[in-house]
């Protein structure tokens, strides 16, 4: 079901409840969203017979035959366009090729600007396996159908590396800033029913690899919220690294090495 409006009460820095803010949902004959609207002015009771539409934070979109998103104009948090979005298709296919913006990029730093033509790239089964414009040169995926591996281009990136369990969640992360071997691993702890339990990290930049217990999830009936933490177990690691200092289950894939 649509949703044909919402209302949400927002915190500034200071954690200060600034007002509430309505947004209004229009949707066309196919029930594809057609533009988004943001009201103020709402009353205590969250009443929009007193709101009014602001000239900023909307949205409007058109699409094609089958579906695809063809334009896409959006305002910031002013009444200047953020985006005025045109997106290219290769021909024949529903697999998006690049995005064009019509706003300056002088306007916003955040947003998408021009892509060149062929931006995004595909392997013969529609998995995306490139994109210029976020420097990725390569990612491999699973037979799951899962991502297993993202290489980067040179520049400020780095690659990633992902491990999986039989139910098919994530167990494992590895990231290898470019041009180095310093590795940044994240195991993921879970429960039989595949709960994350805890996360631990382990930076080896530096010349004592340290093991940290990063956060703590907190469950009842269903999870209460978590505790961030940052725990050495740096003993426990220096016992695993006696035993082996690399297991199959950890060590990264050769295209990231």
């Amino acid at each position: 079901m649509a949703i044909p409006r919402m209302t949400t009460n927002s915190m500034d820095e200071t954690e200060t409840v600034t007002g509430a803010q309505g947004t209004a949902y229009t949707y066309g004959v196919l029930n594809r969203l057609r533009s988004m609207q943001a009201h103020a002015g709402l009353d205590d009771d969250n009443d929009w017979n007193t709101a009014s539409a602001l000239s900023a934070y909307h949205t409007r979109y058109t699409y094609d035959g089958n579906g695809n998103i063809l334009n896409l104009v959006r305002h910031g948090d002013s009444p200047t366009e953020m985006d005025s979005l045109t997106y290219y298709y290769y021909s024949g296919t529903n697999r998006l090729e690049n995005v064009e913006d019509g706003v300056d990029e002088a306007y916003y730093d955040v947003d998408i600007d021009i892509q060149g033509s062929g931006n995004y790239t595909y392997d013969p089964i529609g998995n995306l396996i490139g994109d210029g414009a976020e420097n990725i040169d390569g990612i491999t995926w699973t037979v799951y159908g899962k991502i297993e591996s993202i290489v980067r281009g040179a520049g400020p990136h780095s690659h990633m590396h992902f491990k999986y369990g039989p139910d098919g969640n994530r167990v494992m992360k590895a990231s290898i800033p470019y041009g180095t071997t310093d590795t940044n691993w994240t195991w993921y702890v879970r429960d039989a029913q595949g709960n994350v339990m805890g996360i631990y990290s382990l930076d080896t930049v530096g010349a004592e690899d340290t093991l940290m217990l990063k956060e703590h999830y907190v469950y009842g009936s269903s999870r209460l919220g978590y505790v961030k933490k940052e725990v050495r177990a740096t003993q426990a690691w220096t016992r695993l690294q006696r035993r082996s200092r690399k297991t199959p289950s950890s060590s990264p894939s050769p295209c990231l090495q």
